[in-house]
């Protein structure tokens, strides 16, 4: 065809704008993407944005949420009462409203009076509320208790007090909300309104109490899944919760003479007793514990008076079996391990936290012995008192650990001697000592062969503040051992000379050591003068920032790499290390 090429058309590219036109991008936000974002602001700051433009003018009152916090504005309760009004009354009535959020002073003398709340809530009721948030004292809140639960709307509530007066109301009406949700409350409520309120709430999923004081607490429902709850000097607790999954019971002090569950779907359990009482029987901590039977998941935490002996209270053993149990969190400073007999056989995963002293370590050792399969263990051993001398003889925890992977490891410096443990598959270990002095160094290379397997190494050391001089921590009498699989390791520690020097011992004992990160930890001189800061000093090389705090050595898998790493790291030692 005449007068044709065979090539395409060409392309046209719209010039760019000229730099001193501005954009209007904001005028092609859709409305429902800025209402979003505008209700994530306080309402004040919200209907600021009407002078924006005509588009913003009353934009802000079709947000989905109302923010009210007096706290935050000017100290001025007639102006934050005349401000809510307004906002409500300008509130566009086809918009719908998920939440209302209200959060009153703690200063008695800017308390909202009765009468304006209970028109916004009226106001709210009217607007097909969804969600409620509200702050204030108890007196108005329990006012305004039974007009928040006739909003049929209603599927989220969260109520908490500033004071904790006890009010006893009665119901008066039925209550209305029957599509509730989620409720929580922090306030104290008497014991038969509160057992009328649960029961009274058909879809209630989610229920959250605290601050109960009073001493029987009974309630049940047969939609609750998830439950959280503390209570105040209790004596009796009893809960029936057919379809319950998530238990969380924290009791501070810990009064407990009776307690009863029915649960049996519960999969994930929290108990939290704080100042475990000696007046609380075994048979109450038993029966608790049984109701997670068929959990997966435990938390427990015991903490008595001081640490306290308890066996004029706990004398006889408490066989228990979980036998769907994977995740276990037990942090006691009971000296009694040994009545707790578990059965665990599907355990996988525990974080243990033990308080004892040098009397108790068979108890422990025993206690331990339940965990032998876990995969994941994080074990921290706190004590009351200073033992140092006496740890060192008293007999070890001879363990064995066939399928541990990965280790967390906390304690004193003192206490590693009694921690022996056999981990033939240990890939992976983070290890925190505390309490270094060099009369402790000799058990840390004993500990070290524990370690000998792993792949990936984190050791933090801390220094006692009674130390005047350094002193050697990886590498006592040069009986460091090999270490033929590790990979990775990060040490934190006062990175004075003889740390360097330990060092350069531990590259030529790993062969296949690719990752070397160290980090200066400044030793406690301020509160000890008697130390001497010349000796303390960090001999790390220079690093990219300038300082000496920290250093990272990559690829010494690397002859050459390992070689320079080692140079670098003896160039600020008075004593040169020979070279690779």
């Amino acid at each position: 065809m005449a007068g044709t090429t065979g090539l395409p058309p060409p392309i046209t590219v719209d010039p760019p704008p000229p730099q001193d036109v501005l954009i209007d991008w904001l005028s092609d936000v859709p409305d429902l993407l800025l209402l979003k974002i505008l209700s994530f602001l306080p309402t004040h700051l919200a209907a600021q944005t009407s002078c924006l433009s005509r588009r913003f003018r009353h934009l802000w009152s079709s947000s989905p949420s109302l923010y009210f916090d007096c706290c935050s504005l000017r100290d001025d309760t007639a102006w934050f009462i005349n401000m809510v009004d307004q906002a409500l009354r300008c509130r566009d009535s086809s918009a719908t409203l998920e939440s209302f959020c209200l959060k009153t002073s703690y200063n008695s003398e800017r308390c909202l009076p009765l009468y304006p709340v209970l028109g916004w809530i009226d106001r709210i009721n009217e607007l097909g509320v969804r969600h409620i948030d509200l702050t204030m004292d108890t007196g108005t809140a329990y006012q305004l208790f039974w007009d928040i639960f006739s909003i049929k709307s209603l599927e989220s509530l969260h109520i908490k007090t500033f004071d904790l007066e006890n009010y006893s109301h009665g119901f008066e009406t039925v209550i209305a909300c029957t599509r509730l949700k989620s409720l929580y409350l922090w306030f104290n409520m008497d014991s038969p309104d509160l057992t009328q309120l649960i029961s009274g709430l058909p879809v209630l999923e989610y229920l959250e109490l605290w601050a109960v004081e009073q001493d029987t607490v009974d309630i049940s429902s047969p939609s609750v899944k998830t439950l959280k709850m503390e209570c105040r000097c209790c004596k009796l607790i009893k809960l029936d919760f057919p379809k319950l999954e998530t238990l969380r019971l924290v009791s501070h002090p810990c009064k407990l003479e009776m307690f009863q569950g029915e649960m049996p779907l519960v999969s994930k359990v929290e108990f939290r007793l704080s100042y475990f009482h000696n007046n609380m029987p075994l048979l109450v901590l038993e029966r608790m514990l049984k109701t997670a039977a068929n959990a997966k998941e435990l938390k427990l935490s015991i903490q008595t008076y001081n640490g306290t002996c308890v066996e004029t209270y706990l004398k006889c053993e408490m066989q228990l079996c979980f036998p769907r149990l994977e995740c276990l969190q037990f942090s006691c400073n009971m000296c009694n391990l040994h009545l707790f007999q578990w059965e665990m056989p599907a355990l996988r995963k525990a974080n243990i936290c033990l308080s004892f002293d040098k009397r108790f370590v068979p108890a422990v050792s025993s206690f331990l012995k339940h965990i032998a399969n876990v995969v994941d263990l994080n074990f921290t051993i706190e004590t009351y008192v200073h033992f140092e001398n006496t740890y060192l003889r008293c007999s070890e925890m001879q363990l064995s650990f066939p399928r541990l992977e990965y280790l967390e490891f906390s304690c004193r410096m003192c206490l590693l001697e009694l921690f022996q443990a056999e981990m033939p598959v240990l890939r992976k270990a983070d290890i925190h000592l505390s309490n270094a002095k060099e009369e402790f160094v000799p058990p840390v290379s004993g500990f070290l062969k524990l370690l000998a397997n792993v792949v990936d190494l984190k050791l933090i050391v801390k220094d006692d503040m009674d130390q005047f001089t350094p002193f050697n921590i990886l590498v006592p009498y040069e009986s460091l051992p090999l270490f033929p699989c590790l990979n990775n390791f990060e040490l934190s520690t006062p990175c004075h000379e003889a740390t360097i020097k330990d060092v350069i011992n531990l590259l030529e004992n790993a062969p296949v050591l690719n990752c070397l990160k160290m980090h200066h930890r400044d030793p406690c001189i301020a509160r000890n003068k008697d130390k001497k800061k010349m000796y303390w000093r960090s001999k790390l090389p220079r690093n990219s920032e300038g300082n000496f705090q920290h250093s990272c050595f990559t690829d010494l898998h690397n002859r050459d790499e390992k070689s320079h790493a080692i140079k670098l790291l003896s160039r600020r030692l008075t004593s040169k290390k020979r070279k690779i």
